[in-house]
């Protein structure tokens, strides 16, 4: 499970929780851990750049896997909503370039959902129904490409709005506007722990993606939509054989996971009780 946060006073509530430990050995961010239960913090420090940087170098040193859960956590402004609460991504949004993605909406959280736009400065009028912050854009699709999307997700606390201008926001203020949602954001970490354990149990039982992409050239995006039909496969039809000629005579990636999503799609779902 990896944290990325923009500021050590964001961090602070995070690093108490799960009792993590700088790491003396790296100098690029300041980064935390606690090898018990596998959890890793990064500093990445303020805007979209240093964000993407100090993912994709907690990616290098921690060894993650495609499997591991991301969670970026941080204040952001909105217009209305009340000083403290907290919104869940569903729609990110780079200011600069226009750009989009989508988290997924997997998991349950006890915050209401926004669409989170990523500027590269502070904003103080809040032109939409957004929240606002400046690490997003920069986290989210670096993290994705190393991680299952249903494992990527934005978490924000409400840090100034109309009646209560940043202008006026303090360093201390961040670290307490933090802590009391620590224990949402904890149900979320739990859920993404829960959503890593079920992935690699899923993996342990699906075929080797190695002798897929030995023979093919995927694209990053095809590589999720992959995983997720050999995941498919092997829960639906695990005593079948996958590879044939027809399969096998796919002239690239792109056709090999046509046939492979065509013939998931095609399995009976076998619904089963306990009498």
């Amino acid at each position: 499970m990896h944290f990325v946060v923009a500021l050590l006073a964001e961090a602070r509530p995070l690093i108490d929780r799960y009792s993590l430990r700088g790491c003396a050995e790296h100098r690029a961010f300041s980064v935390f851990s606690d090898a018990d239960s596998d959890i890793r913090l990064i500093v990445s420090g303020i805007g979209k750049v240093r964000a993407a940087a100090a993912t994709a170098y907690l990616h290098v040193v921690s060894g993650a896997n495609s499997r591991s859960g991301w969670l970026n956590v941080g204040i952001a402004g909105h217009a209305s909503l009340p000083l403290g609460s907290m919104v869940r991504t569903h729609r990110i949004t780079d200011a600069a370039s226009g750009r989009s993605w989508y988290p997924s909406q997997t998991i349950q959280a006890p915050c209401v959902g926004a669409e989170l736009i990523c500027v590269d400065r502070i904003e103080n009028c809040y032109h939409s129904a957004a929240a606002y912050d400046m690490e997003s854009a920069g986290f989210y699709p670096i993290a994705t490409r190393f991680s299952s999307a249903e494992l990527v997700h934005c978490c924000k606390v409400v840090s100034d709005n109309l009646e209560s201008p940043v202008d006026v926001l303090r360093h201390d203020d961040v670290e307490s506007l933090i802590a009391p949602r620590v224990p949402e954001i904890a149900d979320i970490v739990s859920q993404l722990q829960a959503e890593e354990r079920c992935s690699e149990a899923l993996m342990a039982q699906q075929p080797d993606i190695d002798a897929f992409t030995e023979r093919w050239h995927f694209t990053v995006s095809q590589r999720h939509r992959l995983r997720k039909a050999l995941w498919r496969w092997s829960l639906l039809a695990a005593d079948t054989e996958l590879w044939d000629s027809e399969l096998a005579g796919s002239r690239d990636g792109a056709g090999a996971l046509q046939c492979i999503e065509r013939r998931v799609d095609a399995l009976p779902i076998v619904l089963t009780s306990e009498s």
